[in-house]
């Protein structure tokens, strides 16, 4: 079955909406919940319609394509030259223009003071963070702001477990850098540091039981996904708990 979109004829495995909803990523963004991180970051961005957007490490482009569809100029990068491919590819067959490069995100080509809003899904934990401050700095206007999802290296059994359980006894190990790592605290004052403007780091959602789920049960019984998933937004109303969750968005704001 094929949708309709501005652009024609679309495959429902390209087909991207306005809150990201991506097939190919759906067992990864629907169980982890980073939907509900999507819906609050583009609430935090505000209205993008003519806004000169940039999504910072952008993979195969599904999130470029959203702020696209929502009205954005959207210039996107990665570091990856095969998923600035497929972005390219993604954001044609979703009839959006998006300018997509290979760039390095801690020395992009890009002039100063370009764009009014910044974003990025799980990047800043893959380069240095003092670098990735001042680089926002340097390409956000003034005030200009920034919406980052980012995992958290907060909670000590979470680490624990992907220290000594992850890749082991069967549960799988995603990623493909060894010396990749959540995002520290030591990382995140290296941002804070070095942006020129203020930093506030909220918590929208608990992500914690689900991640067994994501990892071990694998979806395979409704009944407890349902379960762990209930059990993350009960004790996600806590909000001294939401902190030792296993994804944070970080708000950058550039001084005027």
């Amino acid at each position: 079955m094929n949708m309709q979109t501005t652009a024609g004829t679309i495959k429902p495995e390209d087909y991207v909406d306005e809150h990201g909803r991506y097939a190919p990523y759906e067992y990864w963004l629907s169980t982890c919940g980073l939907y509900e991180f999507y819906d609050t970051s583009l609430d935090l961005l505000g209205e993008l319609s003519g806004k000169k957007l940039i999504d910072c490490g952008c993979g195969i482009g599904h999130t470029a394509v959203m702020f696209a569809k929502r009205g954005a100029e959207v210039t996107a990068f990665d570091v990856d030259q095969d998923n600035v491919d497929k972005a390219r590819a993604l954001a044609a067959a979703n009839g959006v223009t998006v300018e997509i490069s290979r760039q390095d995100f801690e020395a992009p080509d890009f002039p100063e003071a370009s764009f009014d809003l910044a974003f990025g899904s799980c990047v800043i934990h893959h380069v240095d963070g003092g670098r990735a401050g001042a680089v926002l700095g340097r390409l956000l206007k003034p005030g200009g702001r920034a919406v980052f999802i980012e995992n958290s290296a907060r909670n000590p059994v979470l680490m624990l477990a992907r220290r000594h359980l992850v890749g082991t006894l069967g549960i799988p190990k995603y990623g493909d850098d060894e010396e990749e790592h959540p995002l520290t605290k030591a990382e995140i004052q290296g941002v804070r540091d070095s942006f020129p403007g203020r930093m506030e780091i909220i918590y929208p959602s608990l992500v914690l039981f689900r991640l067994i789920d994501f990892y071990i049960t694998q979806r395979r019984w409704r009944g407890m996904t349902a379960f762990l998933r209930g059990l993350d937004d009960i004790l996600g109303r806590i909000p001294w708990l939401r902190p030792f969750g296993y994804f944070q968005i970080i708000i950058l704001e550039k001084h005027k």
